[in-house]
């Protein structure tokens, strides 16, 4: 739909003819008033379905991708019962918490903006399993949120050990709240400028307009602006106190060392302690009690085999891995293991060690474990798909073992040489 009475600043179709140029405007959408044409969960489900729309990039500059985790994610806050509307994560492992609000709802706008930090203080309180017990997406597919995210992304994966980045910005509360809306309040807009001077977290907070414009023919033109950013200004000295008789119960008390108008203060919360990781006996006892433990009894053969390699361990909240440890002391996995799958995926500096004519024959020779397809059969051969894993099912490799024991062996030999 074109506007009869051009308005300026509204973006509109160019045309050249005539070594002239043509300019038909397109008219503002309305969602507010009388209008009855979109539904409350109509932003809701736009961010669903296309990410892309939020300008994340002004947040977090770094970020590539951007990949729905889903939408009214049950959270607790205060004893009651919170719904986040959309719920994203970045290709860096990095939450991002949005509220919608149409315009036609006014509401109190400190009450929105509250609303929305305290789901994100509700997500830093639970463990990286809980919360993935309680997105219906991955639930339905058994997925972890890595291996979701691995699946969405083309494998643009910015940070090699994504689930343990993840891990970390959810238990410190990193993450980026946004207030998304057709039209943004003044109300909002002064609020958010408070937060700006006189916030004591250090949290990515934004208002995000999409202005919406008739096209005709049932479409619309989405015009996305970030209207106003929280800068973070906090330099942070973080003094643990560890309290209880055991870890599991352990409080850790942050003390954040930051300014307001000017002045220096001092802001105290707590914020919840890493949870426990997966050790090898706690992986064979989850697997132990799964139906007829039949998964259990192949990890034990793996482990038991893995373990006479001269390779590195390491736990992570939801995967144990056998590894290398490089020159710098960074690790980095040859496999890993978790409730309900094993993969092979080594990090980008082990893959620069053994160079890519050693890591296309990694991947082939897992792939070449009959019944098994660690890595995507038309990218196996191609060094640059470095993040083409696929998973493994435990039942896959029973009395297969040996082999891919053998076959994990020859790829730790070249990076050992290549090591010393």
């Amino acid at each position: 739909m074109t506007s009869k009475h051009p308005t300026l600043g509204n973006p509109a179709f160019v045309s050249q003819s005539g070594g002239g140029a043509e300019c038909t405007q397109l008219s503002r959408t309305a969602m507010h008033g009388t209008e009855v044409r979109f539904k409350e969960d109509f932003l809701q489900q736009m961010i669903m379905s296309n990410p892309s729309l939020l300008p994340v990039k002004d947040f977090v500059p770094t970020t590539t991708a951007l990949i729905s985790l889903g939408r009214e994610i049950a959270v607790d806050v205060g004893g009651q019962a919170g719904y986040i509307d959309n719920l994203l994560v970045t290709n860096e492992g990095r939450l991002v918490v949005v509220e919608t609000k149409l315009w036609r709802n006014p509401e109190s706008t400190r009450e929105v903006i509250v609303q929305t930090l305290q789901y994100g203080m509700a997500l830093s309180a639970m463990s990286l399993r809980e919360l993935e017990s309680r997105l219906p997406l991955l639930k339905a597919k058994g997925q972890t949120i890595s291996e979701f995210v691995a699946a969405h992304s083309s494998g643009e994966l910015r940070v090699d050990d994504f689930e343990e980045a993840l891990e970390r910005n959810l238990r410190r509360g990193d993450m980026v709240y946004l207030i998304v809306s057709d039209g943004i309040r003044v109300g909002v807009e002064r609020i958010t400028h408070w937060l700006n001077e006189g916030g004591s977290a250090p949290f990515k907070f934004g208002l995000v307009e999409l202005r919406f414009f008739d096209t005709g023919a049932d479409s619309m033109l989405v015009v996305p602006r970030t209207l106003l950013k929280s800068r973070e200004i906090s330099r942070h000295v973080v003094i643990v106190d560890v309290q209880g008789a055991g870890a599991a119960n352990a409080v850790a008390s942050v003390i954040d060392d930051t300014k307001q108008n000017g002045k220096p203060i001092t802001a105290q919360r707590t914020v919840k302690v890493a949870g426990q990781t997966m050790s090898k006996e706690r992986l064979l006892f989850e697997l132990a009690s799964k139906s007829d433990g039949r998964d259990a009894a192949i990890a034990a053969n793996l482990f038991q085999s893995l373990d006479a390699l001269d390779l590195q361990t390491k736990e992570t909240p939801t995967n144990f891995q056998y590894g290398v440890s490089l020159d710098d002391g960074n690790f980095s996995p040859l496999i890993s293991f978790n409730v309900a799958s094993i993969w092979s995926q080594p990090f980008s500096a082990l893959i620069d060690l053994i160079g890519d004519e050693e890591f296309v024959a990694h991947k082939q020779r897992l792939n070449a474990i009959g019944g098994c397809q660690f890595y995507r059969p038309n990218e196996a051969s191609d060094p640059a798909k470095r993040r083409n894993s696929l998973e493994v099912r435990y039942g896959a490799l029973d009395g297969k073992e040996i082999a891919l024991v053998e076959a994990l062996a020859a790829t730790r030999d070249v990076a050992l040489t290549q090591l010393t």
